[in-house]
C-alpha cells in the first residue's frame, strides 16, 4: 500500500509538471520561477508554479481516482461520467448556464480528462480572472448538484462515444489486447467503461462516488504561471481549505500476477488492416533497472 501511495504521489506530480510546462509553448520554465508545495490541513495537496513571466494562469485539479478505483463497478466508467457531470454542470451554488457565462469571460479555456489512475480539470486564464477560476473548480469539486436534465444528457452523449470506439477497429485491438494481458488487474478495463455496465449506472451510485472520492484528502490543486503567491494562499485556504477533512478512499494493493504461459489470443474481422501486439513483463517503476530498460 505505502508502495502504491509513493506512485500515486509520483504520478500526479508528474502530470502537473506536464500539463504546467505544455503552457509555455516548447518554452523551459524562466530561471526565475518559483515552484511551493505543501499540504493544507484538510490533506489537499497544492502546488503553486510562479512565473512572472507567463501571459497566463492554468488552474488545475487532480483527484486521484479513475477507472481503476471503481470497485465493485469495474468497467462501469464511473470516474469518466462523473468527469462529465462535473466540468461545467449546475452546482448548489451556481447553474449550468452561469458556467457557460462565466468561463467564456474567462477565455473559454477549459477542459477535463480521466485516465486510469486520476481525473483532472482545469481552467485558463488571465492573471486578473484567476481568483474566479480557482472558484469555479472549487465549487465544482465540492458542491456538484447532479441535476437530472444534465446526468441523462451526458449520459446519451458517452453511450454515443462508446458506440464509437467499438465501431473502431484499433480500439478495439487495443481492448482485446489489454484483456489478454491483464487477468487480475483492473486495468484491463476501458476507461469510458463497457456499454451495458455503463447504461446501468445510476444517479444515486454517481453521487456516492463522488461523495467518496472527491475529498480535499484525495487531490491536489494546481496552479502555474503569473500570479500573487501570497493572494494564491490566501484564496485556496478560504475556499478549498473551507472543506473539512474526508478520509480519502481505500484504494487496495493491486497487482498481476506474472504469466505462468505465452498467452496467445486472435480476432478476425472486416478490416484491410493486420494489427499485432507483443508483450512482456519487465520490471517495476521503483526498480534500479528502470532507466536502463527505459534507454
Amino acid at each position: 500500500c505505502v508502495a502504491m501511495k509513493k506512485l500515486d504521489t509520483i504520478l500526479i506530480y508528474l502530470f502537473i509538471l506536464l500539463g504546467v510546462i505544455s503552457l509555455y509553448k516548447g518554452q523551459l520554465l524562466m530561471a526565475n520561477s518559483q515552484i511551493i508545495d505543501y499540504t493544507l490541513d484538510n490533506g489537499l495537496g497544492v502546488v503553486l508554479i510562479h512565473d512572472p513571466s507567463s501571459p497566463i494562469v492554468s488552474a488545475r485539479t487532480y483527484v486521484k481516482s479513475g477507472s481503476i478505483d471503481e470497485a465493485p463497478h469495474l468497467g462501469s466508467g464511473l470516474s469518466h461520467y462523473l468527469e462529465h457531470i462535473v466540468a461545467g454542470g449546475s452546482t448548489s451554488v451556481h447553474n449550468e448556464a452561469y458556467y457557460k457565462q462565466l468561463i467564456a469571460e474567462l477565455g473559454g479555456a477549459y477542459n477535463a480528462y480521466t485516465t486510469l489512475d486520476h481525473t483532472s480539470y482545469y481552467v485558463n486564464t488571465t492573471s486578473l480572472e484567476v481568483e474566479r477560476a480557482v472558484t469555479t473548480l472549487y465549487e465544482w469539486m465540492f458542491y456538484c448538484e447532479f441535476n437530472e436534465k444534465e446526468f441523462e444528457r451526458e449520459k446519451n452523449v458517452i453511450i454515443k462515444e462508446i458506440e464509437k470506439n467499438n465501431a473502431s477497429v484499433g480500439r478495439q485491438f487495443y481492448q482485446l489486447a489489454q484483456k489478454n494481458t491483464y487477468k487480475a488487474h483492473p486495468i484491463q478495463h476501458p476507461v469510458i467503461g463497457y456499454l451495458d455496465s455503463f447504461k446501468a449506472i445510476s444517479r444515486s451510485q454517481l453521487t456516492q462516488y463522488y461523495n467518496t472520492h472527491y475529498v480535499p484528502s484525495n487531490m491536489v490543486l494546481a496552479i502555474g504561471g503569473n500570479f500573487d503567491i501570497d493572494a494564491m494562499k490566501s484564496l485556496i485556504q478560504s475556499t478549498f481549505g473551507s472543506i473539512p477533512y474526508g478520509v480519502p478512499p481505500t484504494r487496495p494493493y493491486l497487482t498481476e500476477p506474472s504469466p505462468f504461459t505465452s498467452r496467445y489470443v486472435a480476432r478476425s474481422g472486416d478490416t484491410s488492416v493486420t494489427y499485432f501486439s507483443l508483450r512482456f513483463p519487465t520490471t517495476t517503476l521503483f526498480s534500479d533497472a528502470l532507466y536502463p530498460l527505459d534507454l
